[in-house]
Order: C-alpha cells, then sequence, then structure tokens
C-alpha cells in the first residue's frame, strides 16, 4: 500500500513538472511571437520614417528578448555610418536607460555611444563615454584605443600620451607611439622647459626613437642648449636618415660649418637621398653652390621621385645662373614635378605623400609612411649621364 502510493506521488510531481515546463515552453514562445512582433513593427516605423516610434517599439522588443539587442547595435551602426547621428545617438542613450545594472551590457553601449557622438563632431560627450568604460574596466583596450585615436584627430597630442601610457600599463599600448606621441607634444608645446622635458622623456621611454631625438635636438636648440642639440639631432640622424632633410634646418642655425660636418659624417656612413638633399642645402648656405647641384643630381638618382631634392635642385639652379643647360635641366624639373608619383606611400592604406611622415594622416598609423622602391620616372641627372655615355 505504501509503494503505490509512492508510485501516485512520483507520477503526480512528474505531471506537474512537465506541466510547468510545458507552460514555461509556452510562455517563452508567446514572448518570442510578442518580440518578433514588436520588432517587425520596429523596423516599420524605420522605413516610415518614424524614428520616435520605432526606438519605442524597438525597445519593447528588447525588453522582450534580449538577443535582439544586437541588431539593435546594428540599428545604431547603420544610422551611424549613414550620417544619421541624432537618431544613434538617441537609440543608444535610450538602451542605455533601460540597459539595468549589467556591467558589460552598459560598457558596450557606452562605447557606441561614444561613436556617435566622435562622428557627430561633439568630442566631448565622445571623451565622456569613453572615460566612463576606462572607470568602470580599468585598462578596457577598446575604449582607450578609441580615445587615443580622438585625441590624435584634435592634434592634442599630450592627452593622447596620456592614454596611451595607460595601454602600455595595461599591456596593450605600444613605447614607440607613446615616444611618437610624446614628441609631438613637445614640438607644439609653447613652454620651452616643458617642451625639453617631454621630448626627453620620449627618449628614454623609446631610446631608438628618431623622432624623440629629433625633438630633443629642436627643443634644446631654443632653449640655447647648441652642442647637446647638435648630438640629438645627430643622433635623430643615424637612427633615421629619413631625419636629416628634417635635421638640416636646426642643424643650419647651429652653425653652417657645423651642419656640414654633421652631414657629411652622415653621408660616409650610408649614401640616402635624405642625406643628400640635407648635405646640399649645407652647401648652398655656405655658397657652395655647384656642390650642391652634384649632391642634388646623385639625390635624384637614387630616387627620381623625391619632390623636395627637385624643388632644391631648381633653387641651387637659379642661384648659380640659368644658363642654356641650366634651363632646359630647369624646364625638365618644373614638367616632371606635376606628373611624378608620390615618393612616401603608407605602407597600410597606400596614401601617397610628397615627403616623409612620422604617421599617416589617412590610416592613423605611426611609422607606416615609407620611400617608395618602384621608380616611375627618371631623373634629369641620370638622363643626362645615360645621353652622354650613348655618344
Amino acid at each position: 500500500m505504501a509503494q503505490w502510493m509512492w508510485a501516485l506521488l512520483a507520477a503526480a510531481v512528474a505531471v506537474a513538472l512537465l506541466g510547468g515546463l510545458a507552460w514555461r515552453a509556452l510562455v517563452r514562445r508567446r514572448r518570442r511571437s510578442d518580440a518578433s512582433r514588436a520588432y517587425l513593427q520596429g523596423f516599420r516605423y524605420i522605413l516610415s520614417d518614424k524614428p520616435d516610434a520605432a526606438l519605442e517599439e524597438l525597445t519593447r522588443a528588447a525588453e522582450l528578448d534580449a538577443r535582439t539587442l544586437e541588431t539593435y547595435f546594428a540599428l545604431g551602426a547603420l544610422f551611424r555610418r549613414t550620417g544619421e547621428h541624432e537618431r544613434a545617438i538617441r537609440l543608444h542613450q535610450n538602451m542605455l536607460l533601460k540597459a539595468g545594472p549589467e556591467a558589460a551590457l552598459r560598457q558596450q553601449i557606452e562605447l557606441e555611444l561614444g561613436q556617435d557622438f566622435q562622428k557627430a563632431g561633439v568630442p566631448e560627450k565622445a571623451v565622456e563615454s569613453y572615460r566612463a568604460v576606462v572607470q568602470a574596466s580599468p585598462g578596457h583596450k577598446e575604449a582607450l584605443t578609441r580615445l587615443r585615436e580622438l585625441f590624435e584627430g584634435q592634434r592634442s597630442w599630450a592627452q593622447a600620451a596620456e592614454v596611451e601610457a595607460e595601454r602600455v600599463k595595461a599591456g596593450d599600448g605600444s613605447r614607440a607611439v607613446l615616444a611618437h606621441l610624446l614628441s609631438e607634444a613637445a614640438l607644439g608645446e609653447v613652454d620651452k622647459p616643458l617642451a625639453l622635458e617631454l621630448a626627453q622623456r620620449a627618449c628614454q621611454i623609446e631610446p631608438g626613437s628618431a623622432h624623440a631625438h629629433f625633438a630633443a635636438g629642436v627643443r634644446g636648440l631654443s632653449l640655447g642648449q647648441a652642442e647637446a642639440a647638435r648630438q640629438a639631432l645627430e643622433k635623430a640622424c643615424e637612427l633615421d636618415p629619413e631625419v636629416c632633410s628634417r635635421a638640416s634646418e636646426p642643424l643650419l642655425q647651429i652653425g653652417v660649418a657645423s651642419a656640414r660636418e654633421a652631414m657629411a659624417g652622415q653621408l660616409s656612413k650610408r649614401e640616402h637621398p635624405a642625406t643628400l638633399l640635407a648635405l646640399a642645402r649645407c652647401e648652398r648656405q655656405g655658397g657652395a653652390v655647384e656642390q650642391a647641384v652634384q649632391h642634388l643630381r646623385r639625390a635624384l638618382d637614387l630616387d627620381p621621385r623625391s619632390v623636395e631634392a627637385r624643388v632644391e635642385l631648381g633653387r641651387a639652379l637659379l642661384e648659380g645662373g640659368v644658363g642654356e643647360e641650366a634651363r632646359r635641366e630647369l624646364e625638365a624639373l618644373l614638367a616632371a614635378l606635376g606628373q611624378q608619383e608620390p615618393g612616401f606611400v603608407c605602407k597600410s592604406c597606400g596614401h601617397g605623400y610628397a615627403e616623409a611622415q612620422w604617421r599617416c594622416q589617412r590610416c592613423g598609423n605611426w611609422d607606416s609612411v615609407e620611400r617608395g622602391t618602384a621608380i616611375s620616372a627618371e631623373s634629369p641627372g641620370a638622363k643626362a649621364q645615360r645621353d652622354g655615355s650613348g655618344g
């Protein structure tokens, strides 16, 4: 009798459990159906250009079925891409109000909202959103990256450097990029002692940064520290020969003889178009125009696409007196300037530049702009040598 009663009780419990599961499945199915209807109605409102009604229905859909959140995010991204920044902002602000306490979800919404404000041209609000993410999750990789890129776009180098320092501390940043940012901050700082301090900090962080040593040289020179400046500028040229063309101007401020000696020393270590260009400038300043022309012709032999070398050669020819031969060569130079391809190309996005760059202005990558390797034109000097040897 007892066994029979226990069996009946077990059966009743099983029926109750199955009934409960069936009821929950029915409720879930009904909720999904309601969510689908709300979701479709929301998109009907979008197509009818009724964004407020669409937001209300899509919010209801998200409340009924959390899986619609991904579509919600996709919708916000679509608004942002199509320039509907106000709609994207309202959408994500509404999501934030209804997100609840879940940290990961709120961070994701704040990231989207930051991008909305950034695209809408409201950077201070974008900073607030990204900072909210970092405050809730210190070292957050995406938030810090976007924050740094935002400051870079504003040319707020010191603030960008602070963010990159946070990334380095979190293990995601780059000491090389941090040195670049500190160097740019140093070159743009009006407080001269602070500028030199920033440049020296960049040198300490990344001793192999030509940008950092160049900034230290320029800012040291502004404080009258000529010898230290010369050493820093020469170090920058050793680390990267492309810096020679930039460094020639501050070196010439120290003295023509000193600048010429420095560039001649660099040339003895490695023959490079930028070094030849810098040495030619020193020769011109010292009155040795013929030697300058020879160096510039050799620079164009090495890289016929060098706009800087062509312009400098034109100036040297004018200074040396425009004879018939020089006039023809000058005309050829001017014609080539309008036809040649950029001498420097970003290896990340392919954007071209006439001069060397620390950072690509299009894609924002550092150390991605390199001197082109493909030669598309022949220099006047090389052409003259070929014609002469052909008799």
